[in-house]
Formats: C-alpha cells, structure tokens, sequence
C-alpha cells in the first residue's frame, strides 16, 4: 500500500510540474496585441503598487479610456484591467481576486454595454488566464450555469484559447493583431488601426434577452466594492452612433436601459453616457477600431469627456 502511494505522489508530481511546463511553452505563442492585454493585467495582481481608481468591464471599456488622459485630469493613479469578453459574473470574480491580492483601491469605473448581459454566467475565455489561481478557477465553475470544465484544474488548461493560434503557427499562417498596439500604460492598449472592410451602414441586431444570472452578479459585484469602501460609477463606452440606431429601439436594449436604471437607483450611482449617445457629436469612423470598440483616437476624445464628467460626479476625500 505505501508502495502504491508512493508512485501515486510521485505521478501527480509528474502530471503537476508537465502542466506547468506546457503552459509555459503555450504562453509563448500568444499572439502580440492579445498578449499584451493579458500581461498587464497580470502585472497588476502581482505588483505591490496600489492605484486610487480601477477600471473593471469588458472590451468596450479596455478600449475607451486611456490612463495616462485619466491621471493627467483627474489628478489620480489609475489602472485599467477590462477584460475582453468579460460579463458581470466575471467582473464579480476578477474583483474578489483583485482584492484578495491586497489591493485597496478607492474608486472603480464599472463598464457596461448593451450586450454584456445576454450571455450565460460562466468564465469567459481570457478570465483564467489572468487570476491564474485552481481555487477560484474551481468556485467560479460550481456557480457558474455552464457544465464543469476540466481544464479549469490544470495550469495548461487556463491556455486553452491558445490551440487555433497554435495550429495556425504550425500550418504557417501569418498572424495579423487585431489590435497593431504601440504603447500599453497601466492596462490600455494604444493603437489607432482599424478593421478593414466594415459595412458602417446595415446591421442584423438579433433578439436577445437579458440573463438574470448575469443582473444578480451586476449587482453583487457593485455591493463586493462599495463593502470594500470603493466609490462607484457606472460607464457605458460609446459604440459607432449607426449601431446604436439599430439597437435603441429593441426590446433588448430597452430592458438593459431599464435594468441599469434600476441599479442606478438602488445604489445611488452616476452613470455615464446614460444614453448610449453623450459622443455621438463627437466621434467619427476614424475614431473606431470596429463597430462596437474605439481605437487610440476615439479613446483620446471619450477619455477627457469621461474625465469631465468623472470629476464632477465622484465625491472627494
């Protein structure tokens, strides 16, 4: 029997330093511009710096605020750590890992958009990778509404997102970022290309619903940081203004306006851009990277808006 336990030890020991190893090997064909994003978040859970503001959302929002605009005019630190494809049940987690992690921010700008409540409540795809931690990994699939991943136990696994690029590397594809970035500060990424081939004018916007699941963890996660002492305020970054048309009038999107409305209310917080249309004078097609996200141009014009705004909106210590 110890004989038996022994060599069971002795493959798990085999099995645990093997997974570690190809997930190192895997984080090396990250492609440029999503590594990028990825690092810095990383960074930031690992450094022992504290920043005044944090900014927690999806892509909209790690697009649309540029840090260094944010410092300069809101005389304060601030780290961008939007996730892309993040929901609010990722957010809920990626909060309680920034703050096990030690850090005690006092401000965060909780970014919204109209589509970021019709998906399931379970871990996106970048999520993983970035808390890089089996315990959360495993609590976020008991609660998720998903089935059981596997790989959420194995190292290698947080990398899994990384097998297409890993067959297009083998076959000898030519990676093209999505995003051409030429600088990252403090979680945003500077870039000012755009997605060729964009039909700016016609759009198929489908019926959705508006997961409750994902609505209760909105509201958890606001309740996590205002028990931690944070000031809050909701963002909804600007998407291009012909999209927004074809959205407004949705049942969808009326439920999302109706839903933030609420929580608004509840919580007593200030939402920005309520309307989904604050940029819409301002910003043109140079300004996008696609349809729903800006590039370094369109950041620079909403970030000092924000700033504007921001500053007249948040309560001073």
């Amino acid at each position: 029997m110890k004989v038996f336990v022994g060599k069971l030890f002795i493959l798990m020991g085999v099995f645990l330093r093997s997974d570690v190893v190809i997930a190192n090997l895997i984080k090396n064909i990250r492609p440029v511009d999503y590594g990028a994003f990825v690092e810095s978040r990383i960074q930031y859970l690992k450094s022992e710096k504290n920043y005044d503001l944090i900014m927690i959302g999806d892509s909209h929002l790690a697009d649309a605020i540029d840090t260094r605009i944010l410092e300069e005019k809101c005389q304060i630190s601030a780290y961008n750590l939007a996730i892309y494809h993040a929901t609010p049940f990722d957010n809920y987690f990626f909060l309680k890992k920034v703050l096990d992690s030690g850090k005690k921010p006092k401000y965060l700008v909780l970014g919204t958009n109209p589509e970021m409540f019709y998906k399931k409540a379970m871990p996106s795809k970048y999520l993983y990778s970035i808390v890089d931690d089996r315990c959360l990994n495993i609590e976020m699939n008991m609660r998720g509404q998903g089935n059981f991943d596997a790989y959420a136990l194995m190292k290698s696994g947080n990398e899994k997102y990384l097998v297409p690029t890993l067959f297009k590397k083998i076959s000898g594809e030519t990676y093209k970022p999505t995003r051409k970035v030429k600088a990252v500060y403090n979680g945003f990424l500077e870039f000012t290309n755009q997605t060729e081939n964009l039909d700016w004018d016609h759009f198929s916007v489908k019926g959705k619903k508006l997961q409750s699941e994902q609505i209760r963890y909105f509201c958890k996660l606001i309740e996590l940081a205002v028990n931690n002492n944070m000031q809050v305020v909701i963002a909804n970054p600007p998407i291009w203004k012909n999209k927004s048309n074809a959205f407004e009038n949705t049942t969808y999107f009326l439920a999302f306006k109706r839903t933030l409305e609420l929580v608004s209310e509840k919580y007593k917080l200030p939402i920005y851009n309520q309307s989904n249309r604050e940029m819409d004078p301002v910003l043109v097609k140079k300004d996008f990277l696609n349809l729903d996200h800006l590039n370094y141009s369109g950041a620079q014009k909403t970030t000092s808006n924000f700033a504007q705004w921001y500053n007249n909106n948040r309560k001073l210590n």
